[in-house]
């Protein structure tokens, strides 16, 4: 007569050990898709970009060639695309300091 609720027991731990495994997974899951070479590409795309603001702001002596330099687009893994950000967004942004 004990063994009765077995099965009900042995279906409660089924779906509990299911849920917790589930939840893992999905606790999981972002880390393994972000660990792509994605996140990467996008780094070095933007080093591409910042690189070429960073050349072009070099070689302005003028304030008006500051200012031409603001509206130029720069490429972004070797395409310029409409509304990517000009090279005076990065600026404001303060995003050509050193060691970035």
């Amino acid at each position: 007569m004990g063994r009765e609720g077995t099965g009900d027991t042995t279906r409660s731990r089924v779906v509990v050990a299911a849920l917790v495994l589930v939840t893992v997974l999905i606790a999981l899951a972002p880390r393994w898709w972000g660990s792509g070479g994605r996140g990467e590409m996008m780094r070095q795309g933007l080093q591409e970009a910042l690189s070429s603001c960073r050349a072009a702001y070099d070689s302005a002596a003028t304030a008006a060639d500051t200012a031409r330099v603001d509206s130029i687009v720069p490429p972004y893994r070797g395409v310029v695309r409409a509304g990517d950000p000009p090279c005076g967004a990065y600026r404001e942004k303060r995003m050509f300091r050193q060691g970035r």
